[in-house]
């Protein structure tokens, strides 16, 4: 079924505002998820992102509009059957259209209604052109920043998290490289945060910093042997014992078959 003339003019200038950045990355995401239900019969729309097993929720509109920041499970949600599957989900009242980056998907744009069975064919069309239009726009370093930011982040030290790590063990694959995973035991996050910095300042631009949750943090190091990656692991933890806060630092070293990362991690 096509689309009415109005929504898809208004569908065509979102793209082209979006396209032409006259549109912040933050509005470009917010305007996407408010055409989503305003261009069809939703109470309410939210742009929910993944990360590891549960779902967040980026943006929101209408009935939902007090959902941004929200975090559901990822089994057993609408969402997470959507991310599972890479398709169309729809129940009763509510319809959730992947999105995909980079041939994974990243999150789903999800719309519902206080009453079951009023969504029509012509809605799911219209949040499948919107999802198509965010997907596109993600090729542009700027929206994807702003995307998956607080995603891929830790919100204590800054550092890249668990779902960061994933990523970049799936990116590493073929190639030479070296992890130094550390458990520590930082008396308050004043002392983590102290440990991150040293992570940033014995290591390379080009080496990623990791806190995988909890006490435990990495360095993956590319191009590194392991004898190199143990000698920087050495320093960091001879620094972190001189600090306040820090009453255990240990570290393995890993290779880089991906089997013997997962074990030691």
């Amino acid at each position: 079924m096509s689309v009415r003339k109005e929504p898809l003019l208004a569908i065509l200038r979102l793209e082209g505002a979006i396209a032409r950045s006259k549109l912040s990355p933050e509005r470009a995401i917010q305007a996407v998820v408010e055409h989503a239900c305003e261009l069809t019969v939703a109470s309410g729309a939210v742009l929910a992102l993944v990360d590891g097993d549960t779902m967040v929720y980026r943006a929101a509109a209408g009935a939902s509009a007090d959902h941004v920041g929200r975090r559901v499970p990822r089994t057993g949600s609408l969402a997470g059957a959507c991310v599972d599957e890479g398709v169309d989900v729809k129940s009763a009242n509510a319809v959730c259209v992947p999105i995909v980056y980079r041939e994974e998907v990243v999150g789903v744009i999800e719309v519902s209604s206080s009453e079951p069975g009023v969504l029509r064919p012509v809605d799911v069309t219209v949040v499948d052109v919107l999802a198509d239009i965010l997907e596109r726009s993600l090729e542009h370093g700027r929206l994807y920043e702003t995307m998956f930011f607080d995603t891929l982040h830790d919100s204590v030290t800054g550092l890249l998290n668990r779902r960061a790590f994933d990523a970049d063990l799936r990116d590493f694959v073929g190639r030479s490289y070296s992890v130094v995973l550390f458990d520590v035991h930082a008396k308050g996050d004043d002392a983590l945060r102290a440990f991150a910095d040293m992570l940033a300042t014995y290591t390379r631009d080009d080496d990623r910093t990791f806190r995988l949750g909890g006490d435990s943090l990495a360095v993956l190091m590319p191009e590194t042997s392991p004898n190199v990656a143990r000698t920087v692991a050495k320093r960091i933890a001879a620094a972190a014992r001189l600090g306040k806060g820090m009453t255990r630092v240990r570290f393995t070293v890993a290779q880089s078959e991906r089997s013997d990362l997962r074990s030691a991690a």
